[in-house]
């Protein structure tokens, strides 16, 4: 069976970090600001800065087709895509990325055995990738290779976003 499918990162929580931090940092240049010039330069260059960054950030997607599973990621995307037979990934985790307060953000980890017999991961976090479009990640992944081991954690957190 042959499936091409894109799994996108999600650019909305960003937009709208980046978007209420860019009006914050224009109004304060605005109103700490005297020369008319230098504040329409600074706005400029704020909103250029966080363009990009937010292009950086946005542009991340996994992708599988005829086996293939490609990470695109910052800062070279489409250069330098890291591309894996699924038939090479070996195991699903989901394991603490860092602590918040009493809980903590986890990130998905796919396993897999590079050409020179190397396990090696690609991490992916629930702030880039919403957990539904992990969780059909993972779910397409185990169709196309059921060898893959998927931790308890792994099996409950597609239970809980079905």
């Amino acid at each position: 069976m042959s499936m091409k499918k894109i799994y996108k990162a999600d650019w909305k929580t960003y937009g709208i970090i980046f978007g209420t931090c860019f009006i914050f940092m224009a109004f304060a240049s605005i109103l700490g600001g005297k020369d008319r010039q230098n504040i329409v330069i600074g706005i400029i260059g704020l909103f250029l800065l966080f363009t990009i960054v937010f292009f950086i950030i946005v542009s991340r997607c996994v992708s599988i087709s005829k086996g293939i599973l490609t990470f695109i990621y910052p800062p070279f995307f489409m250069f330098y895509p890291k591309i894996i037979s699924i038939n090479q990934i070996t195991e699903i985790n989901r394991q603490a990325t860092f602590r918040i307060f009493q809980g903590s953000i986890k990130s998905l980890y796919i396993f897999y055995v590079s050409e020179n017999k190397k396990t090696k991961w690609i991490e992916l976090r629930p702030i880039v990738f919403k957990e539904e479009t992990m969780a059909k990640l993972v779910q397409d992944l185990k169709q196309l290779n059921p060898s893959i081991k998927l931790d308890p954690s792994v099996q409950k957190f597609m239970e809980q976003t079905k």
